[in-house]
């Protein structure tokens, strides 16, 4: 198999998912479809499936990168709406929460140009699923820089409920929030990976790999504004329970105490 993934999360998801000849994934927040994706790897091994992508500016190369796969040009949120999505030009540090410009240029200045607003169609998840006539979703990957909260109050666990989702995270509160809508609706933490968390319906979908040593070779390619090219990253990644840091346990409670109590909004 070909690795695509930033840091071997679809090692980790392959070799969860090793029992499965055939499956369907969703992918939201895919930019290109290639350059660190989660499940073209899946693609490439015969699953179906959907990528969701808000940045027009890639929808055409996600298209030619992902023949198999239905392109969905949405953003993903907590209402049906069209609005409007501020874009920068490599796809990352791209959103619906404009009040991120200020950190990003701050932080991230190399990757950050500034947003060009674009007028897109915010879904709930469940509708595009509803709409696709989806109802069974083995693995949900979830890449849109700090709007996964607002993504997964679109989707209804009762009814769409994927067996494994890995979720980027950013910080311990955003982690907090995630816990509390997932776990408490019947999910399990399984690990945390890459700044992803993996969680699962059943916990034997990740109890089988705890402990073992994985090994693969990543396929990177370049960002399509740098050209074209790609480099083969060999990765060995050892699977462990999830961390014990005393400081993020304790930051984690905190927040996951204020959301119960009401002072902490979600």
């Amino acid at each position: 198999m070909t690795y695509y993934s930033q840091h071997g999360e679809d090692i980790i998801l392959g070799e969860m998912l090793k029992d499965y000849q055939v499956g369907f994934f969703v992918e939201v927040g895919c930019i290109d479809g290639k350059r660190f994706s989660n499940t073209l790897t899946f693609e490439e091994k015969g699953w179906k499936g959907i990528c969701v992508e808000a940045h027009a500016g890639y929808i055409d190369l996600l298209k030619i990168n992902r023949p198999n796969s239905v392109i969905c040009h949405h953003a993903a949120g907590e209402i049906d709406e069209d609005t409007v999505f501020y874009a920068n030009a490599r796809g990352s540090l791209s959103t619906l929460d404009k009040t991120k410009e200020k950190e990003w240029k701050k932080g991230y200045n190399e990757y950050f140009s500034g947003f060009e607003e674009q007028k897109v169609n915010k879904v709930r998840l469940s509708s595009l699923f509803d709409r696709l006539g989806i109802t069974k979703i083995d693995l949900l990957s979830l890449d849109i820089e700090g709007y996964e909260i607002e993504a997964l109050k679109g989707l209804d666990l009762s009814r769409h409920r994927p067996a494994i989702m890995v979720i980027e995270t950013d910080g311990l509160c955003h982690e907090a929030k995630l816990d509390f809508i997932l776990i408490s609706s019947g999910y399990h933490k399984a690990m945390k990976f890459g700044g992803n968390i993996f969680y699962v319906t059943d916990i034997a979908l990740s109890q089988h790999i705890a402990g073992k040593v994985l090994k693969g070779v990543i396929t990177h390619t370049q960002h399509p504004l740098d050209g074209t090219g790609e480099h083969c990253i060999p990765v060995e990644i050892k699977v462990s329970e999830l961390g014990t840091n005393i400081i993020a346990a304790c930051v984690l409670f905190l927040c996951k105490f204020l959301i119960n109590i009401g002072l902490f909004r979600i």
